[in-house]
Protein backbone atom coordinates (compact mmCIF):
# COMPACT_ATOMS: atom_id res chain seq x y z
CA UNK A 1 0.00 0.00 0.00
CA UNK A 2 1.49 3.30 -1.14
CA UNK A 3 2.13 5.86 1.73
CA UNK A 4 3.41 9.35 2.21
CA UNK A 5 6.39 9.60 4.32
CA UNK A 6 7.65 13.10 3.92
CA UNK A 7 6.04 16.07 3.79
CA UNK A 8 7.69 19.37 3.26
CA UNK A 9 5.36 23.14 2.41
CA UNK A 10 7.05 24.86 -0.46
CA UNK A 11 4.26 28.20 -0.98
CA UNK A 12 0.74 28.68 -1.39
CA UNK A 13 -1.27 25.32 -1.76
CA UNK A 14 2.41 23.63 -2.42
CA UNK A 15 3.80 20.53 -0.86
CA UNK A 16 6.52 18.17 -2.16
CA UNK A 17 6.13 15.13 -0.83
CA UNK A 18 8.22 11.64 -0.86
CA UNK A 19 6.40 8.68 -1.09
CA UNK A 20 7.27 4.67 0.41
CA UNK A 21 7.99 3.66 -3.69
CA UNK A 22 10.98 6.36 -3.41
CA UNK A 23 8.94 8.56 -5.60
CA UNK A 24 8.97 12.38 -4.87
CA UNK A 25 7.17 15.20 -6.20
CA UNK A 26 5.19 18.53 -6.08
CA UNK A 27 1.76 18.81 -5.69
CA UNK A 28 -0.40 21.82 -6.33
CA UNK A 29 -3.68 21.74 -3.99
CA UNK A 30 -5.27 24.83 -4.74
CA UNK A 31 -7.83 23.06 -6.51
CA UNK A 32 -8.93 20.34 -4.37
CA UNK A 33 -8.60 23.50 -1.73
CA UNK A 34 -11.51 25.22 -3.38
CA UNK A 35 -14.29 22.58 -3.06
CA UNK A 36 -15.92 20.55 -0.14
CA UNK A 37 -14.76 19.91 2.48
CA UNK A 38 -11.66 20.95 1.56
CA UNK A 39 -12.92 24.69 1.16
CA UNK A 40 -13.32 24.62 5.30
CA UNK A 41 -9.42 23.98 5.82
CA UNK A 42 -8.39 27.00 3.38
CA UNK A 43 -7.09 29.36 6.09
CA UNK A 44 -5.48 26.06 7.90
CA UNK A 45 -3.61 24.79 5.12
CA UNK A 46 -0.82 24.47 6.97
CA UNK A 47 -2.26 22.19 9.83
CA UNK A 48 -1.88 18.86 8.00
CA UNK A 49 -0.86 15.78 9.53
CA UNK A 50 1.11 12.64 8.45
CA UNK A 51 -1.64 9.79 9.67
CA UNK A 52 -0.47 6.27 8.75
CA UNK A 53 0.90 7.68 5.69
CA UNK A 54 -1.81 9.45 4.42
CA UNK A 55 -1.96 13.45 4.11
CA UNK A 56 -5.05 14.82 6.56
CA UNK A 57 -6.70 18.10 7.59
CA UNK A 58 -8.64 17.54 10.53
CA UNK A 59 -9.76 14.21 12.15
CA UNK A 60 -10.79 12.64 8.60
CA UNK A 61 -10.26 14.69 5.70
CA UNK A 62 -7.97 12.88 3.89
CA UNK A 63 -6.20 12.87 0.35
CA UNK A 64 -5.80 9.23 -0.97
CA UNK A 65 -1.57 9.10 -1.01
CA UNK A 66 -2.22 7.54 -4.53
CA UNK A 67 -4.20 10.51 -6.19
CA UNK A 68 -1.30 12.67 -4.93
CA UNK A 69 1.72 11.01 -6.57
CA UNK A 70 -1.01 10.74 -9.85
CA UNK A 71 -1.06 15.15 -9.19
CA UNK A 72 2.52 15.11 -8.72
CA UNK A 73 2.98 13.01 -11.93
CA UNK A 74 0.98 15.15 -13.75
CA UNK A 75 2.73 18.24 -12.77
CA UNK A 76 6.06 16.73 -13.97
CA UNK A 77 6.61 18.87 -17.31
CA UNK A 78 10.39 19.53 -17.19
CA UNK A 79 11.60 17.15 -14.97
CA UNK A 80 11.97 13.43 -16.80
CA UNK A 81 14.45 11.11 -16.78
CA UNK A 82 17.69 12.30 -18.49
CA UNK A 83 20.33 9.56 -19.53
CA UNK A 84 23.43 10.20 -18.31
CA UNK A 85 25.21 8.48 -21.54
CA UNK A 86 23.04 11.34 -23.79
CA UNK A 87 25.22 14.39 -24.51
CA UNK A 88 22.12 15.68 -26.69
CA UNK A 89 20.02 15.02 -24.17
CA UNK A 90 21.77 17.24 -21.49
CA UNK A 91 22.53 19.63 -23.80
CA UNK A 92 19.04 20.40 -24.52
CA UNK A 93 18.13 20.22 -20.69
CA UNK A 94 21.12 22.39 -19.84
CA UNK A 95 19.92 24.97 -22.47
CA UNK A 96 16.33 24.78 -21.05
CA UNK A 97 17.31 25.51 -17.48
CA UNK A 98 19.63 28.51 -19.36
CA UNK A 99 16.80 30.10 -20.77
CA UNK A 100 14.78 29.37 -17.80
CA UNK A 101 16.92 30.41 -15.18
CA UNK A 102 18.53 33.55 -16.97
CA UNK A 103 21.55 32.29 -16.82
CA UNK A 104 24.10 30.95 -19.56
CA UNK A 105 27.07 29.57 -17.56
CA UNK A 106 24.71 26.40 -16.94
CA UNK A 107 24.87 25.79 -20.47
CA UNK A 108 28.86 26.56 -20.46
CA UNK A 109 29.05 24.66 -17.64
CA UNK A 110 27.70 21.63 -19.69
CA UNK A 111 29.41 22.10 -22.64
CA UNK A 112 32.86 22.49 -20.04
CA UNK A 113 31.95 19.22 -18.34
CA UNK A 114 32.14 17.49 -22.11
CA UNK A 115 35.10 19.44 -23.63
CA UNK A 116 37.16 18.39 -20.53
CA UNK A 117 36.40 14.69 -21.31
CA UNK A 118 36.64 14.38 -24.64
CA UNK A 119 39.60 17.14 -24.95
CA UNK A 120 39.62 20.70 -25.96
CA UNK A 121 42.04 20.16 -28.54
CA UNK A 122 39.75 16.97 -30.24
CA UNK A 123 36.95 19.44 -29.66
CA UNK A 124 38.63 22.29 -31.13
CA UNK A 125 40.23 20.56 -34.00
CA UNK A 126 36.13 18.73 -34.53
CA UNK A 127 34.29 21.96 -34.62
CA UNK A 128 36.46 24.09 -36.97
CA UNK A 129 37.20 26.85 -33.98
CA UNK A 130 39.87 29.41 -35.12
CA UNK A 131 41.39 29.82 -31.55
CA UNK A 132 41.63 28.10 -28.73
CA UNK A 133 41.35 30.92 -26.24
CA UNK A 134 37.86 31.44 -28.53
CA UNK A 135 36.91 27.93 -27.06
CA UNK A 136 38.27 28.41 -23.43
CA UNK A 137 37.13 31.70 -23.10
CA UNK A 138 33.14 30.49 -24.73
CA UNK A 139 33.02 28.20 -22.08
CA UNK A 140 34.11 29.87 -19.41
CA UNK A 141 31.77 31.39 -16.76
CA UNK A 142 32.69 34.98 -17.20
CA UNK A 143 32.95 34.89 -21.12
CA UNK A 144 30.31 36.19 -23.82
CA UNK A 145 30.86 33.44 -26.31
CA UNK A 146 29.27 34.23 -30.09
CA UNK A 147 25.99 32.00 -30.53
CA UNK A 148 27.95 30.28 -33.60
CA UNK A 149 30.88 29.00 -30.86
CA UNK A 150 28.31 27.38 -28.95
CA UNK A 151 26.74 25.47 -31.73
CA UNK A 152 29.97 24.59 -32.94
CA UNK A 153 31.07 23.15 -29.75
CA UNK A 154 27.68 21.49 -29.12
CA UNK A 155 27.63 20.13 -32.29
CA UNK A 156 30.76 18.62 -31.82
CA UNK A 157 30.64 17.27 -28.84
CA UNK A 158 27.63 15.07 -29.89
CA UNK A 159 29.07 14.40 -33.34
CA UNK A 160 31.85 12.65 -30.97
CA UNK A 161 29.95 11.04 -28.73
CA UNK A 162 27.52 9.70 -31.92
CA UNK A 163 30.47 8.30 -33.61
CA UNK A 164 32.99 7.58 -31.40
CA UNK A 165 30.01 5.38 -29.04
CA UNK A 166 32.10 6.50 -26.12
CA UNK A 167 30.59 5.38 -22.92
CA UNK A 168 33.05 7.60 -20.99
CA UNK A 169 31.31 10.79 -22.09
CA UNK A 170 28.66 10.93 -19.37
CA UNK A 171 26.91 13.63 -17.13
CA UNK A 172 26.41 11.88 -14.22
CA UNK A 173 28.58 14.51 -12.57
CA UNK A 174 27.59 17.47 -14.76
CA UNK A 175 23.53 16.60 -13.48
CA UNK A 176 24.55 16.62 -10.26
CA UNK A 177 25.62 20.58 -10.77
CA UNK A 178 23.05 21.46 -12.96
Amino acid sequence: MLQIIDVDYIEDFKLALAFSDGFEGIVDLKDIFSSHPFNTFVNQFLNFSLTNGTLCWGHDTCVNPNHLKEIAISHITNKIYINPHDPLAIITAAFQDSLIEDDPSILQAALKSYADQIGMSSLIKESGIKSRSSAYKSLSPSGSPKWETIVKIAHSIIQTANTSNQSSICATDLLNKI
